[in-house]
């Protein structure tokens, strides 16, 4: 066979070994070829036969909970609700939108005690003449609002049922701002009071329990016209066209003023955690001091401490008869002697008595006193 295959293909006697050798390898590599297969063959049978042969195992707790949450995630995709939301067009699902959710609101529920804690220092709609001690107030008027809630729990109780319906309009408006943000505007993002705007209102504007030069009411009213001014730009476009104005470093620069406003806050006794007090050469200072070494900061005019000093030491000494010739005694002079009328030498006891603090209807009050406590501050010092 080999010589025949030899003279067809036209070779002399001397390649009949070559093609020997050609026709013994393509021999073995059919015949390994064929043992290859039969071996897979076999190792596959015997792969099915030991997989039948397996018990087959149920799906975990956990395995069959995420695959419900997987049919549920589908299921709210294909609905209205998620097509609505565009749940799958934004690559989220309702399981994620949850947690971010729960996120969201556990990132901004501070604002609930921290607004209303902030709004009520400015003593809101609380009268001193119907809302304090009945005493207190005839006693030292207006000025009975700075006392503390043992000498004037009257006042103190109307300052946490203000405190609570607070509450109430910060989550309602919350409530409303995220619920309108959310179908409206199909948007992700919560709404709700402003920390450096409520900070502003009540320490600049209204001032600590109402000692700003605007009263609350008025306040509040500029507030809302606020409100319509922001709602009128947003509806008409300007606020677009704002923000693009506004240079990019600006906005970051106002990010951070009020980041850096709002940890101020955090960091007092009012509101936050203590740490940063009042003082009297520097305005600010390190606290922490414990709770009974904490006193508040009152303020008091020039004149009003003079007067208090004044005629505390005369009725101490008990000057009954006085020429005001004293280092400390020329504004005494000119007001007893000069503005009263008095002739030297004075009684100071009496003077002071009823021509500095007087409480008699007919009496005379001297220029910048102010009866009763000054006017006290919401942070405090060591």
């Amino acid at each position: 066979n080999l010589r025949w295959q030899a003279g067809t293909l036209g070779l002399g006697d001397k390649s009949v070994p070559r093609l020997a050798s050609a026709n013994c390898a393509a021999r073995y590599s059919v015949a390994g070829l064929r043992a290859h297969h039969s071996v897979a063959a076999a190792d596959s049978s015997q792969s099915r036969a030991a997989m039948a042969a397996e018990p087959k195992v149920k799906p975990g707790l956990w395995a069959r909970f995420n695959s419900a949450l997987d049919r549920l995630n589908l299921r709210v995709n294909d609905s209205a609700f998620g097509r609505y939301f565009q749940i799958e067009a934004r690559k989220s699902t309702l399981t994620q939108e949850l947690r971010a959710g729960i996120v969201c609101f556990l990132t901004v529920a501070y604002i609930i005690p921290v607004n209303s804690g902030i709004l009520a220092d400015t003593g809101g709609t609380c009268e001193p003449a119907i809302d304090c001690n009945a005493g207190l107030y005839e006693a030292i008027g207006d000025n009975c609002k700075f006392a503390d809630a043992v000498s004037n729990p009257e006042w103190a109780a109307c300052i946490m049922e203000l405190k609570s319906n607070l509450i109430s309009a910060t989550c309602i408006a919350a409530c409303i701002g995220t619920f309108l943000m959310a179908v409206v505007a199909n948007f992700p993002v919560a709404v709700a009071p402003a920390m450096g705007v409520n900070a502003y209102f009540s320490y600049t504007v209204v001032g600590f329990m109402g000692t700003g030069r605007i009263s609350y009411e008025a306040a509040l009213a500029a507030a809302f016209v606020e409100g319509l001014i922001f709602i009128f730009v947003t509806v008409v476009g300007l606020r677009a066209i704002f923000m693009e104005l506004i240079p990019r470093n600006l906005l970051y620069a106002t990010g951070t003023g009020i980041g850096c406003f709002l940890a101020f806050i955090g960091l007092q006794k009012s509101e936050g955690l203590g740490i940063v007090t009042y003082d009297g050469a520097t305005l600010v200072t390190i606290g922490g001091c414990l709770e009974p070494q904490r006193v508040h900061m009152y303020s008091m005019s020039d004149p009003d401490a003079y007067w208090h000093d004044f005629c505390w030491q005369a009725w101490r000494d008990g000057v009954t008869s006085s020429d005001l010739t004293c280092g400390t005694c020329n504004r005494a002079y000119d007001y007893f002697v000069n503005t009263i009328g008095l002739a030297v030498p004075v009684n100071l006891v009496e003077a002071c008595q009823e021509y500095v603090f007087s409480f008699s209807p007919d009496g005379n009050i001297a220029p910048g006193v102010q009866l009763g406590l000054p006017a006290r501050s919401s942070n405090y010092g060591c």
